[in-house]
């Protein structure tokens, strides 16, 4: 009842109503043993008390905090009471306020409690200095901590409460508020006024540590640094696990913003937080490793400029690099950077490109999922160790190379020390010369091969493999200049194909492709080298192709093919690229040929299962070259020999297949009902004519200005003259249950590359697919989610494409595709309100362009309907995502309006179009107070008017106009009908 409908409780029961919960909280917690045995209860009462308040406030209730304040030091269970009901105003006012507040009630309210923070604050040193409960003390530190930014300095920087706060510490339950609490204080922006105070605490703060923790599961007192944390971590109770994160969030907070004035004034203590850091670095928890990287990253990049950008280089007769110096802060950096670069070594985070890895019961499995916080730690940590390499690459090889060396005399298991050391090899690409990289790839790789050939565990040969095909997709450069050890690599890559644990063949695949994208120039020439003279590797590859993809999955093989396909691209002569793409695709090829010839002497041969999946296999593997080479894709040789246009050799087959398939599979299902879409003739069928139409797609989707009516390329008209009215027909015919939305999606494409050039095809688009669209649409949605999402993709290319062709219609259909597009800002998929509202963007900005005939019959049909409507999906709170998008439609609507570019009367009470702005303000109000019947008129009219009156402004001043409205219905000041 208080939060929403307060507005409407007549002032006298309000007045009663706050009476009795005064009432109820003072007699609640009068004495502590009233405050224990109602605790929960008393709390509820205190909610509804800062509720209250916060309806009441400024104008009944402004002595509320210092009420409480005074109240509180009555006695301690009024003063427990009373703390917590300050802390739950502060977090409301000064945290969660901005969504809980209208963005003027919010900048009144934290000015007015501004006065207030003051006896606050007194209030919470006191209790921090008299009282010995626990639970109370933890609420002061907190609403401390939250006032921070609002209390002068001499209050957050006074020592005593530094003291207080270190005090603390030594107190299990009080520890991580007040570390949290002195953490905000030393991170303050101005804290860097006062380095003294930052200091002491800090030294204080590193004295108390030394640091507590449990080794064993049980308190040892202090830690020792050299004692391995990694093996004992687990034994460790979680309050400990949680402190951990604490402390590296405390001493990389702090570290990092002070690290100049710690290092100048206080050089030792800013060693110690380092070596802590390090410590806290090798803790197995990944949100501690995060947290220490993040420092790192920045440790890292200070020692970068300070050695590289100052010209400091290492000698070439130094291989301890820049470090040379004697003085105590380049000795305390030096011992830093080894360690650091040793913890990245052995532990860098698994990049995305490794599909292969250990699981927790140590088997080796394929990874399956994409893991994006391990993703965003292994560039932070490959970061680092790129600018540590950059000051001095040497130390970094060193550790490599020794690593490396442990790695083969190790007979212990070594998954978890090599899969980290490979993948900090492979993250270094790039840093280092070319010299640099020959040396260290070498090793690498022939240390690789010869693991794998020592190894007899299967699992580790898996791992190993891994391990090679990442760190090979790493080093395109090295590879380009060695072709006989490019060679060997993509051969054993090769071999990896035919490796059948989980992940392997993948990892295969794409590191096939990766090496095909950048070593491809040099696959398609041959090479003299001391072993022979090698012919073009690709010309080794063709033939083979059966045997490498053979035990490889249907998406396996796609990732080969493109890879080769995308070598075969390199090849700057077309004769010759069309030889190796007809020899790559002519199996295929003379497999679908076989089919139609069989086909045509005896149609049931198109329809028995083994040619359904040759055909669709053929068109699979044509649409994945398509894909690679695009434009190129016209052209192929024909089996006699001769250069032809592949799409005109072939076209008239895929118009047929397309026809043919879509035909069988509509009979089937008008003979059977929906249910034979999932018979698997029907299903293979539909998905042979999907295939078809993403590879047109693909292909038209590649099409430039530049290339349209070019004699060189297949004309784009003739895939608009033939298969266009095929698909459309398709469209139109196929049931409702098996429509494609793919279909609309190539519509949509081909509207974007014909741009103004397909006006012709518009009619008969709109004719074919409008209509059925919109009634399945309208009918039932949620069954065709992805055609209404592909439906409002073609609206949005044909407002943005074809705008004068969409509208170039009576103003009844051009009624039907506004609705069409209001139902889809309606909708409740995000995709799809937001790409209608994209669409209405663009065709209100195509409207104030168009001639102002239409211009004027546009304002005057649809220009109030449009925001009401536009309002309505906007008071709906299952569009808030949507909210942005949403105050520009209506900026710019109200731009429209108040512009004074409508020389239309928009209204029957309109007698000229200068009464416009105010009959139109008077509707669209009256509109809302229909709605929202509770909401006070005065809110309503005052919106409106700001609408108006705010089109100048920027988006997001006029998005804080529609926010803040939306908040006054929210908190119960309005309520829809």
């Amino acid at each position: 009842m208080v939060q929403k409908k307060w507005q409407v409780i007549p002032a006298e029961q309000r007045e009663s109503v706050k009476s009795f919960a005064l009432n109820q909280v003072m007699s609640y917690s009068a004495t502590m043993e009233s405050v224990q045995q109602n605790e929960e209860l008393l709390h509820k009462w205190d909610i509804i008390l800062v509720e209250i308040f916060k309806k009441e406030w400024p104008n009944s209730w402004s002595s509320f905090i210092h009420d409480l304040v005074v109240a509180a030091t009555v006695s301690e269970s009024r003063c427990i009471n009373n703390i917590y009901i300050l802390k739950i105003v502060i977090e409301d006012v000064f945290q969660f306020g901005s969504s809980e507040f209208t963005s003027k009630f919010n900048s009144q309210i934290r000015e007015g409690l501004r006065k207030d923070i003051a006896e606050v604050y007194n209030l919470c040193t006191q209790v921090l200095v008299n009282t010995e409960v626990v639970s109370l003390i933890i609420d002061a530190v907190n609403i401390i901590r939250l006032t921070l930014a609002y209390l002068p300095d001499e209050q957050v920087f006074d020592y005593n409460l530094s003291s207080i706060l270190l005090q603390g510490l030594h107190q299990d339950a009080l520890r991580l508020a007040c570390m949290l609490c002195l953490q905000e204080i030393l991170c303050h922006p101005r804290a860097g006024k006062f380095p003294a105070l930052v200091s002491q605490s800090l030294t204080r703060f590193l004295q108390f540590l030394a640091v507590r923790i449990v080794e064993t599961g049980e308190t040892q007192g202090y830690i020792d640094l050299e004692m391995d944390i990694e093996a004992c971590y687990a034994s460790l109770p979680q309050e400990l696990r949680v402190f951990l994160l604490s402390l590296a969030l405390f001493l990389s907070s702090v570290a990092a913003q002070h690290k100049a004035m710690l290092v100048a004034q206080s050089l030792a203590l800013y060693q110690q937080v380092c070596r802590l850091l390090l410590f806290l670095s090798r803790c197995p928890d990944h949100e501690v490793l995060k947290v220490c990287m993040a420092f790192w990253k920045g440790w890292a990049q200070d020692i970068y400029n300070t050695y590289k950008k100052d010209s400091v280089v290492m000698p070439r007769n130094a291989p301890e690099g820049p470090f040379t110096d004697e003085t105590q802060e380049v000795g305390a950096i030096e011992r830093s950077y080894v360690q650091l670069i040793k913890l990245l070594v052995r532990r860098m985070s698994r990049p995305e490109e490794v599909m292969v890895m250990e699981n927790d019961d140590g088997e080796i499995v394929r990874v399956e999922t994409k893991d994006t916080d391990c993703s965003a730690l292994y560039k932070v940590m490959k970061e680092t160790l790129v600018l540590l390499s950059s000051v001095d690459y040497e130390i970094t090889e060193a550790i490599f190379m020794s690593s490396l060396d442990d790695e083969k005399s190790n007979d212990m298991p070594f998954r978890n020390t090599l899969q980290p050391l490979v993948w900090s090899i492979g993250s270094v690409s790039g840093a280092m010369t070319e010299e640099q990289e020959r040396r260290l790839l070498v090793a690498t790789i022939m240390d690789l091969l010869r693991l794998i050939q020592m190894k007899n565990n299967k699992d580790d040969k898996v791992i190993i493999a891994g391990c090679l095909m990442y760190v090979i997709q790493q080093y395109p450069r090295f590879l380009r200049q060695y072709y006989v050890l490019l060679r060997t690599v993509i051969r054993k890559n090769f071999d990896f194909m035919h490796e059948t644990h989980p992940g392997v063949q993948d990892m295969a695949c794409d590191t096939f492709l990766k090496l095909a994208r950048n070593c491809g120039s040099q696959l398609i020439i041959p090479h003299q080298t001391d072993k022979g003279r090698f012919p073009p590797f690709i010309e080794e590859v063709l033939p083979n192709v059966p045997v490498y993809t053979e035990l490889l999955s249907t998406q396996q093989v796609e990732v080969f093919f493109s890879a080769v396909a995308t070598i075969a691209k390199f090849e700057r002569n077309m004769d010759t690229r069309n030889q190796w793409i007809s020899a790559l695709l002519l199996p295929f090829n003379q497999e679908m040929q076989r089919v139609i010839r069989e086909g045509v002497q005896n149609a049931a041969q198109f329809h028995t299962p083994a040619n359904l999946l040759a055909i669709r296999r053929a068109l699979r593997i044509d649409r994945v070259v398509c894909e690679v080479l695009l434009l190129d894709f016209a052209t192929q040789v024909s089996e006699k020999g001769r250069i032809e246009a592949k799409l005109v050799t072939f076209f008239q087959d895929f118009c047929d297949l397309f026809q043919l398939y879509g035909q069988a599979a509509t009979k089937t299902i008008r003979a059977k009902g929906a249910a034979a879409v999932n018979y698997q003739d029907t299903h293979h069928q539909l998905l042979i004519k999907r295939e078809i139409v993403r590879m047109l797609q693909t292909f038209v989707g590649a099409f430039r200005p530049k290339d349209l009516g070019n004699g060189a390329q297949v004309d784009i008209k003739e895939i608009c003259n033939q298969f266009v009215p095929l698909l459309l027909k398709d469209f139109q015919d196929t049931p409702d249950c098996a429509k494609e939305p793919l279909e609309l999606l190539f519509l949509s494409t081909l509207i974007e590359t014909l741009k103004d050039r397909c006006k012709g095809l518009i009619p008969d688009i709109l004719s074919a697919v409008f209509m059925p669209s919109l009634q399945l649409i309208t009918k039932d949605r949620l069954q065709y989610t992805d055609l209404t999402l592909a439906f409002y993709k073609l609206m949005e290319n044909l407002a943005r494409f074809a705008f004068t062709s969409l509208f170039a219609f009576p103003e009844q259909e051009q009624k039907l595709l506004i609705d069409s597009l209001i139902w889809g800002f309606k909708d409740s998929e995000r995709k799809i309100y937001e790409t209608a509202l994209e669409t209405v963007l663009l065709v209100l900005e195509a409207v104030r362009g168009s001639e102002n005939a239409f211009r004027q019959s546009f304002y005057r049909s649809f220009l109030l309907y449009l925001i009401e409507n536009v309002l309505d999906s906007m008071t709906d709170a299952m569009h808030i995502p949507a909210l942005s998008l949403l105050s520009r439609t209506l900026q710019l609507l109200f731009g429209m309006l108040v512009s004074g570019e409508i020389e239309v009367t928009l209204l029957p009470s309109c007698a000229t179009s200068f009464q416009n702005v105010l009959e139109v303000e008077k509707a669209v109000a009256g509109y809302l107070k229909q709605q929202f019947p509770r909401c006070a008129e005065a809110i309503i009219d005052e919106y409106v008017i700001m609408m108006g009156k705010n089109t100048g402004k920027s988006n997001a001043e006029y998005l804080v106009i529609n926010r803040d409205f939306l908040i006054q219905l929210k908190v119960g000041k309005g309520e829809r009908k």
